[in-house]
């Protein structure tokens, strides 16, 4: 059985420009206000979007759904910073993975890219970033 979750939501329209889909230049993006999470991404032709606006119903459009945004529905999204030894010059990702994991407990998940990020560089450490999201003071995978 599916369970409803209620939230709160922030909406997105914009007409997006550059190297997109020109049949398909306006967006619409839903996500929960809660963690900040996209949930779903909807992208129309503008004459869709004109015909939804005034009042038709059912216009083609092209979808994502981003199921961990789904899954993650009404909980609180924490972050924290963390410093991890320097990653030395040409570092592997697999050995970058390894040092920024010793912190990853209790449902934190970091950011690798922020370990070789020269803005987080302290002294001989990085500053790394790590997210979580909790839902009745239970972490949310």
């Amino acid at each position: 059985m599916i369970e409803i979750r209620r939230t709160t939501a922030k909406v997105t329209i914009s007409r997006q420009s550059g190297n997109v889909d020109i049949e398909k230049p306006i967006c619409i993006t839903i996500g929960d206000g809660a963690t900040h999470n996209r949930l779903i991404e909807v992208r129309m032709s503008l004459a869709d979007f004109a015909s939804a606006l005034t009042g038709t119903a059912f216009q083609d459009a092209d979808a994502i759904v981003y199921p961990n945004g789904i899954s993650h529905i009404g909980a609180t999204r924490e972050q924290k910073t963390e410093l991890i030894p320097w990653p030395k010059a040409g570092a592997s990702k697999a050995h970058i993975r390894a040092l920024v994991a010793v912190h990853e407990v209790d449902g934190w998940v970091g950011d690798d890219t922020t370990a070789t990020n020269w803005h987080n560089h302290v002294g001989d450490k990085a500053r790394v970033n790590y997210t979580r999201y909790m839902r009745d003071g239970v972490p949310v995978t």
